[in-house]
């Protein structure tokens, strides 16, 4: 009997997160014990800052099914905070319009580091990450962990396995959070670094696919 589809629509920031989609998607289809195929309808943002990306987010469906979509949580975002100053205007707007905010806190080095390994440490630059990441993915010093040629050669090491343990350890550190009320600003519940959001949203997915 043939999978149905489920369709997800948002907007992600870069090419690591587009790559990470698309193993994503590969992982979830090629699965025997998914119930459902998935089908990520995103498209880059092509620059711009956090609130740029969830206010584009909100225009990646096409009018006659946005409330639909938003009514069912169809619609992401996917950015990083990145020391931004519009970040927590974008987690205002982004819970008004009731977009799913699949942020990073401080970028999308951290949720691939946690596939690996559980990382708990505050960062001060954005590159903050990477010694431990080329680690991981067993990547050389110098390498640059932005190209495609290494996004892919550290997706090829992803499992599914590994994405649940990223949730895991995502679960972890939200954990730790909520007992310490580790706030971004008294402004929001959202919660300092390191902090992944994308693990609610990934989460998500894996459940109703049934895995």
């Amino acid at each position: 009997m043939q999978k149905g589809t489920i369709n997800y629509y948002g907007v992600y920031e870069g090419l690591q997160e587009e790559k990470y989609l698309k193993h994503l998607q590969f992982l979830i289809n090629q699965n025997k014990d998914a119930t459902k195929r998935v089908n990520f309808r995103f498209t880059s943002s092509n620059g711009g800052g956090p609130l740029y990306i969830v206010q584009k987010s909100l225009k990646s469906a096409t009018f006659a099914n946005q409330k639909e979509l938003i009514k069912n949580k169809k619609i992401v975002a996917i950015f990083d905070y990145d020391f931004k100053q519009d970040f927590v205007e974008a987690l205002h707007y982004g819970e008004k319009h009731s977009i799913i905010l699949g942020y990073s806190n401080v970028n999308f080095d951290l949720w691939l580091l946690l596939h690996k390994k559980n990382f708990q440490k505050k960062i001060t630059k954005t590159n903050g990450y990477e010694k431990e990441l080329k680690k991981v993915y067993h990547l050389e010093k110098d390498d640059n962990i932005k190209s495609e040629e290494n996004i892919e050669k550290i997706l090829n090491q992803i499992t599914l396995e590994d994405v649940k343990r990223a949730i895991e350890n995502a679960r972890k550190i939200t954990k730790f959070h909520e007992e310490n009320k580790d706030y971004i600003s008294s402004l929001t519940n959202h919660y300092e670094q390191p902090y992944i959001k994308l693990y609610e949203f990934i989460a998500i997915v894996l459940e109703e696919v049934g895995l």
